[in-house]
């Protein structure tokens, strides 16, 4: 059997994961664009706030869940041992050192060619590794297969590739949102992140009781299960074949509000 040295790499909160972001990485797969496609967990996007985030163990336990069956597709945790927040390109060099033997590549949304030239040494990651952009929308007039070029300060134009991938109209702010108003997202995301979420009650909306003096606004479910149930979702990170030095660090952290060295 050949080496999969051709990788695409796919980075988000997946907060939660959903069949968009599977149905994509399926794509790049079986149209032979990348080998494998690894979805790179983001503990803190430097773009994202993290008032509606799942603690990252859950992300990476429903990540496992939702590509146990796809061999070439797979959830890398690097992330997790980089300093936060998590950016691009420190995350690429780690896996260049880590893994030399292997080709990367980035699979991004059409939504970030416009801000790409505003992420951090974005020049240096266009430089040294081929980009990838999917559809996100049907009104943003694409030309699919052809470059998108990107122009620095010093006027220098670099470019990346248009891919003509299937528009896979959900989203993660989607799922949370229908979640916290207890309607069903059983067409969006698989059945096994389904009943993970169900099980630790995740995205639920916070409880407040109010009083004659002030509003106790109690902590939502995401919270409680971090504090009161952090043995039981260690196990089922586990179950999940999350790796033991993964799940302990976070186990760790959950219950101490920092993360051991």
């Amino acid at each position: 059997m050949s080496e999969h040295n051709n990788i695409g790499l796919f980075f988000g909160s997946f907060n939660p994961i959903h069949n968009g972001h599977i149905g994509l990485a399926k794509y790049f797969v079986e149209n032979n664009i990348v080998d494998e496609v690894w979805l790179v967990v983001s503990p803190q996007s430097p773009f994202k706030q993290q008032l509606t985030q799942a603690d990252v163990i859950d992300r990476i336990a429903m990540a496992k869940l939702a590509t146990a069956e796809f061999p070439n597709i797979k959830v890398c945790d690097i992330e997790l041992f980089l300093p936060t927040p998590s950016y691009t390109i420190n995350t690429l060099l780690a896996l260049k050192e880590k893994y030399p033997e292997k080709e990367f590549s980035i699979v991004l949304g059409s939504d970030q060619a416009k801000k790409f030239s505003g992420w951090k040494d974005w020049d240096k990651i266009i430089d040294n590794f081929k980009i990838y952009f999917y559809p996100r929308s049907k009104k943003t007039g694409d030309k699919y297969n052809e470059t998108v070029s990107h122009t620095d300060s010093n006027g220098i134009t670099r470019s990346s590739v248009m891919v003509n991938a299937p528009l896979f109209d959900i989203s993660s702010t989607e799922v949370r949102k229908k979640i916290a108003d207890s309607q069903s997202v059983e067409d969006k995301i698989p059945d096994e992140v389904n009943h993970y979420i169900k099980i630790l009650k995740l995205y639920a909306k916070p409880l407040f009781i109010a009083s004659s003096l002030h509003f106790f606004r109690f902590p939502s479910s995401t919270t409680v299960h971090r504090l009161i149930s952090g043995k039981r979702r260690y196990n089922m990170a586990i179950s999940c074949g999350i790796t033991t030095r993964t799940t302990t660090m976070t186990y760790t952290f959950t219950r101490t509000g920092r993360i051991l060295p």
